[in-house]
């Protein structure tokens, strides 16, 4: 083996390194963390995660990657966590890491910078308003630390909009640490980890690189190229394994993570391994892909006809800011007091109006229509002077052919307690029922809903008992008001040679009505003007 590859590549025995490091300077270690380092110099990566496990080092990676380029006075960077306090280790540790440099610390919030020198600001996520601080602004680098702390991937984008740069040498370029776990964890891993390959070119990549006792090692990673955008990220894994420096100044590290193998396999798998697989912390641990989610109606034996004839409702989660949430759900006999729930239709999006929400839910029902529409408590009030969002979807709803114009009902508000009952029959459904298969199906459209079950968690120092208030909820919301209402209104369940012989009624004057007694004319009409687009089982 060449001496001096090995040499190059040993941050404990290279003796020029630890002269470096002496002289305060900080050399990163072979393996992940060079990877990480290196991309961070390489224009064509946009967007880097690093991590995936306690210990390997990503801070040290984050605070050289800024560190790179603040002797540069052109330089503005922003360092991101998404409560401000956290960020006193980072700033402790690159204040002391770049003092070498001439970096000088100012706190609340954190301010490095120099005679000379460029400029890196600390910042913090913790409410939607805080993203706006940053809007407007030039960064040509941010870092994220804890990347998984953020709700959603729209207020990512939102923050990231903010790095751009007039300056072709310093291009710019966002650096992401992370582990499993947290309320983000699930659109991180799809942006990252396991990327959607109809969307994306995903390169399978393999970094060589020699420990600290000379032995080859393999760090395998991946670059994900976005079709439409041409946009390059990057995805580093690493593990405490890869940090030498940190099992020989603290040994007992690595023995406090396995000794969460017996009383904490999830979080063992996320510290130790970065396993993005896990639940961590998750309500609804018992939530699978496999089990939960159904590609056509046929699969379950399920007809046209019996479709058709069955009971159909429609629940809103209302939001304008946060992301509003239209679910559509059937249901299915299984015995006369069970069911089955079916949630087949999705609708979500922020910042639309409520006459966009109304259109939208118009012509959907014109599509499919449904029995009841659950409109949530806060749909009721005046928000801002203007009408009440109920008025304004029926009075839209009204321009429906009265067989086909679903009954609009007041879901009952989602209380503390409501929650509670809500959640703990959710955890029913997703057990499997008398005939040994859950009680509740999402279709595979229903992508909101699917990704963002996994991430709810509960709220630390709850006991269990309360869901983390930062949890992106939106889309479990409405399925509690689409469920519960459903529940509540249809108490016990028709068996199924009913349900497939009852004619779909509609609501006039609170009165239901037949088609028969609406006119032969009338329901071919609306028959007619209905036809499905497509195979109705792959709605």
């Amino acid at each position: 083996m060449d001496q001096a590859a090995t040499t190059a590549n040993n941050p404990l025995k290279a003796n020029w390194i630890d002269s470096y490091r002496s002289d305060g300077y900080w050399v990163p270690m072979p393996g992940p963390q060079t990877l990480a380092v290196a991309l961070s110099k390489d224009r064509r990566y946009r967007e880097i995660l690093f991590g995936g496990a306690r210990g390997p080092g990503k801070t040290d990676a984050s605070i050289a990657v800024v560190g790179d380029r603040f002797p540069d006075p052109r330089a503005k960077q922003l360092v991101i966590r998404r409560n401000a306090e956290d960020l006193s280790d980072f700033e402790d540790r690159a204040s002391q890491n770049l003092k070498v440099m001439g970096a000088k610390l100012r706190r609340h919030p954190m301010i490095l910078s120099g005679k000379g020198t460029g400029r890196i600001l600390g910042g913090h996520l913790k409410d939607d308003d805080a993203y706006t601080k940053y809007q407007g602004h030039e960064y040509c680098r941010i870092n994220i630390e804890e990347l998984t702390q953020i709700p959603s991937e729209k207020n990512y984008l939102k923050l990231i909009s903010s790095c751009r740069s007039k300056y072709r040498d310093l291009f710019p370029q966002i650096f992401n640490t992370a582990n499993p776990g947290g309320v983000g964890m699930a659109w991180v891993k799809k942006r990252f980890v396991t990327p959607d390959r109809s969307i994306c070119d995903v390169r399978k990549n393999v970094y060589v690189w020699y420990d600290h006792n000379g032995d080859r090692q393999e760090t395998h990673w991946q670059t994900i190229i976005e079709r439409e955008t041409g946009i390059w990220r990057a995805y580093i894994p690493a593990t405490i394994d890869n940090n030498p420096i940190l099992l020989a100044n603290d040994p007992d590290y690595i023995n406090q993570l396995e000794s969460l193998k017996n009383t904490d396999p999830e979080l063992y798998r996320a510290w130790r391994f970065g396993d993005w697989d896990i639940q961590f912390g998750a309500v609804f641990q018992e939530f699978r892909k496999s089990l939960h989610v159904f590609n056509k109606f046929s699969d379950w034996g399920i007809s046209k006809e019996h479709f058709d004839g069955s009971f159909k409702i429609m629940g809103m989660d209302w939001g304008y800011n946060d992301e509003c949430v239209v679910l559509k759900a059937v249901f299915d006999d299984i015995t006369e007091k069970e069911e089955r729930a079916y949630i087949y239709r999705e609708m979500h999006d922020n910042h639309k109006h409520p006459s966009w929400w109304a259109e939208q839910i118009y012509n959907e029902l014109l599509r499919d229509p449904v029995d009841v529409l659950a409109l949530p408590h806060d749909a009721y009030s005046h928000l801002g002077g203007t009408k009440p969002i109920k008025d304004i979807i029926k009075e839209k709803l009204d321009e429906l052919p009265a067989d086909i114009r679903p009954r609009i009902v007041k879901a009952d508000k989602l209380n503390k307690d409501l929650k509670r009952a809500s959640i703990n029959i959710f955890h029913d459904m997703l057990a499997d029922a008398s005939d040994g298969k859950p009680a509740v199906q999402i279709h595979r459209t229903c992508e909101y809903l699917i990704d963002t079950l996994p991430t709810i968690v509960y709220a630390k120092d709850s006991g269990g008992e309360e869901i983390d208030p930062n949890a992106e909820d939106h889309a479990l919301d409405a399925y509690f008001y689409t469920v519960m209402t459903a529940k509540k209104l249809r108490g016990k369940l028709l068996n199924r040679s009913e349900l497939v012989s009852q004619k779909r009624k509609s609501y006039v004057a609170g009165k239901p009505v037949s088609r028969e007694q609406l006119g032969t004319d009338l329901a071919t009409m609306i028959k007619n003007a209905n036809k499905p687009k497509g195979d109705w089982r792959t709605m």
